[in-house]
């Protein structure tokens, strides 16, 4: 991995403002993920960043680590989701689903508002 000098300060001046996800970095950085990665997770095993949280946005079942500069304890990743518990999500979003009538929006009354001001 061989990085230019404005890469390095780029990465550590978006690691002092606050926890962030190697996506995140490599969004703001223009790198590419893998780099960003690599880079974070070379200073995690030197002890120069911890892990401050672990972030879901992308997938509820994903978990991606938001690391911080400076030295802490690392925050335990969370358990994973059961099974049985995601089957019994998606067969809930499921039924949502065969309860919706795109037709009803389209055809359901609209509310006119008048105006009561006149000239």
């Amino acid at each position: 991995m061989s990085l230019k000098i404005q890469n390095y300060v780029s990465l550590l001046a978006h690691l002092t403002e606050g926890a962030v996800s190697a996506q995140d970095l490599a969004d703001l950085t223009g790198l590419h993920v893998e780099t960003t990665r690599a880079f974070v997770k070379e200073m995690h095993k030197r002890g120069l960043v911890h892990i401050a949280q672990w972030d879901t946005r992308l997938n509820r079942r994903i978990k991606l680590p938001m690391y911080k500069l400076g030295e802490g304890i690392d925050k335990p990743r969370p358990k994973p989701i059961p099974s049985a518990e995601v089957a019994k999500r998606y067969k809930e979003r499921q039924k949502l689903k065969a309860q919706f009538d795109p037709f009803y929006a389209l055809c359901r009354p609209v509310a006119v508002s008048r105006k009561t001001d006149r000239l």
